[in-house]
């Protein structure tokens, strides 16, 4: 019952959000009075276990970071840094120290 209850959720919640905005921005009569709704962090759970396991971080409607739990133990061990929305480095802790031990440049 939790397990359906969070997957009609996880679809349903954007759906209304997106609907949401659509309907706020036809109403408006002029361009310059739309407001936009930027996020500035979304959370995801990837395996529906109730716990986060990805945050992708937004400044300005452009993605600047995500965070990944890749082995869903409740501690994000993968972290990609963007610039212009695109990937520059990204760093993960494949040891399970807490400190990350491989790196990649883009």
């Amino acid at each position: 019952m939790k397990k359906s209850f969070l997957i009609l959720f996880s679809i349903s919640f954007p759906l209304f959000v997106a609907l949401t905005y659509l309907t706020y921005a036809v109403e408006q009569k002029e361009p310059e009075q739309t407001i936009k709704f930027l996020p500035t962090t979304i959370e995801a759970d990837r395996n529906y276990d109730g716990k986060v396991d990805r945050r992708e971080y937004y400044e300005a409607g452009v993605i600047t970071k995500t965070e990944t739990d890749t082995d869903f133990d409740g501690i994000f061990d993968e972290t990609v840094y963007f610039k212009a929305g695109k990937p520059v480095k990204a760093e993960k802790d494949t040891n399970r120290d807490g400190k990350p031990d491989t790196w990649i440049t883009y």
